[in-house]
């Protein structure tokens, strides 16, 4: 009967300090669960928000360069070979760089507008030449052509496309950076109270 006694006892001291105790555990656990989760959520509406639109913008720039260079062989093998096959290649790749460099702007409007205005008139010069020089192939005139494309004028322009180019994608590689440090430094965060609440 005294062993009885104590037990109850016992099972009251438990279930007065010990349960309340208990309970709290499990509700600050449950809490840094649902934080946690918040959080997670979170990041990945941010990352569809402005992760995924940064990583599109460093394949544009990407793209961008490749199609300008596209261009300009295309322009110079049509004066070299007097083969206008070439001028059709460059006709097809000429509204590709012109849709890229739109959705770019578009994206990222302030990492373009820096250097936009030199870039597009050092574009707009460039198309002219090579425009041109393939008039003068189908006037078969294919060493006045490429004369053109090699011309000082032409190379000038070229470098100060390219520089602005350059310059726009070392921003918009900046911007990308600053976003996935960003978005690592938060999933650590997020990440950090998952564990906890285990």
């Amino acid at each position: 009967m005294f062993s009885n006694t104590r037990q109850l006892s016992l099972n009251y001291f438990t279930n007065k300090f010990f349960m309340p105790l208990l309970s709290l555990a499990v509700a600050f656990s449950l809490g840094l669960v649902a934080i946690g989760s918040w959080n997670t959520w979170q990041i990945s509406h941010s990352f569809n928000l402005k992760i995924t639109p940064e990583l599109e913008l460093q394949r544009l720039s990407d793209e961008i360069i490749y199609l300008d260079e596209v261009l300009t062989m295309s322009a110079r093998m049509a004066a070299a070979t007097g083969d206008l096959q070439w001028e059709n290649r460059y006709r097809i790749f000429e509204p590709k760089l012109e849709r890229v460099i739109k959705k770019t702007i578009a994206i990222a409007p302030e990492a373009y507008a820096k250097n936009a205005i030199q870039t597009d008139i050092a574009n707009t010069k460039l198309v002219a030449m090579e425009n041109q020089a393939f008039r003068l192939i189908s006037e078969q005139k294919p060493a006045e052509g490429l004369e053109i494309l090699f011309s000082k004028e032409y190379e000038n322009q070229k470098q100060i496309y390219s520089e602005g180019i350059q310059l726009t994608t070392t921003a918009l590689q900046a911007r990308v950076k600053s976003s996935l440090d960003f978005y690592a430094a938060t999933l650590s965060c997020s990440s950090l109270f998952i564990v906890t609440g285990k």
